[in-house]
């Protein structure tokens, strides 16, 4: 018999969504019913090995606010999402590290141009950071534990793919996140426009 997953999802008013791994046991080896993969928990947080991931029952949309509390084992010369929603050809909204640089993934309206934003901030490995990227109707802004550290152009608010925690998009099997993931929320909107303190656990 398959397992259900046990993660939470808690839904606000404000359309917020948050991933919580608190209520998981210990080493527990959950399944992913949607897309047959599995995701693994140890000490409260979620596994990442490089090939698992979390399909959201969320459609992407903008402007959003994707946040995350990470903690990357190693870095390969790619891309590692954390939060991904790409279609190929077609680009997304997520946010990641490329290779080691704290970079996001955006919807231009020009196909031409590159969809990639890199930042100059370097994520550490084997370290918690705090991780977000704004989404807004005028720019892009990236922030490393609180701090401001980037802006770029603004993303089209396109749908037609899910939000999926731990690679670049639902159908896309690329750029495959390895570490460990505390904490995600997904949240409508522009939720910060300046530098701020990182909750610990995220709350609605």
């Amino acid at each position: 018999r398959e397992e259900k997953p046990s993660w939470k999802w808690l839904v606000a008013g404000a359309l917020v969504v948050a991933l919580v791994a608190g209520a998981f046991a210990l080493g527990k080896h959950y399944g992913q019913p949607e897309t047959g993969v599995a995701v693994e928990t140890t000490n409260k947080v979620f596994v990442f090995d490089g090939s698992n991931r979390i399909v959201t029952p969320l459609e992407r949309f903008a402007p959003v606010t994707l946040e995350a509390w990470v903690r990357p084992d190693r870095f390969e010369y790619r891309c590692h999402f954390v939060i991904g929603s790409d279609i190929p050809g077609d680009y997304g909204i997520g946010i990641g590290i490329c290779p080691t640089m704290l970079s996001a993934e955006w919807i231009p309206a020009d196909q031409e141009i590159k969809a990639i934003l890199e930042s100059k901030q370097a994520v550490p490995i084997r370290t918690w950071s705090h991780i977000a990227a704004v989404f807004g109707p005028d720019e892009t802004r990236l922030y490393f534990n609180g701090k401001h550290v980037h802006t770029g152009p603004a993303t089209k608010n396109v749908g037609g793919s899910n939000f999926v925690i731990g690679n670049v998009g639902d159908t896309n099997h690329l750029d495959f996140y390895l570490g460990q993931i505390r904490t995600v929320r997904i949240s409508e909107g522009e939720r910060y426009n300046e530098d701020f303190t990182p909750e610990e656990q995220f709350m609605a």
